[in-house]
């Protein structure tokens, strides 16, 4: 019974090469190869993800860090030019310049 099933096989086998025009071994090279070069291009592919997704990261976090630094930078910025410092000669002009009571503190302060 077996050898019934293996003459059954490489009957088949030489019926295959013989359609074909390739032995068996170079059918096996063959798809080797094709399997070589389809894993290559998926390898391929899947890296120039990774390196997309890494550069699109990087941006956004450039971005954030960027962003961070404008807005401390900002403030201290704001800070420097809407503070003025006046010299007084004495203290009369200090107290004409506030006014009764600091009424124009308000005002200077606004």
């Amino acid at each position: 019974m077996e050898s019934k099933v293996e003459e059954a096989l490489h009957k088949q086998q030489s019926e295959l090469e013989r359609i074909s025009g390739l032995t068996n071994d170079e059918a096996k090279e063959l798809i080797l190869n094709q399997v070589k070069q389809e894993t290559a291009h998926e390898a391929a592919q899947l890296a120039k993800d990774i390196e997309s997704k890494a550069k699109e990261d990087a941006e956004k976090k450039a971005k954030s860090i960027l962003s961070l630094a404008i807005q401390r930078c900002a403030a201290d910025h704001v800070t420097e030019t809407t503070v003025s410092v006046v010299n007084l000669p004495n203290d009369e002009m200090k107290g004409r310049i506030i006014g009764r009571e600091g009424r124009n503190i308000r005002t200077l302060e606004h």
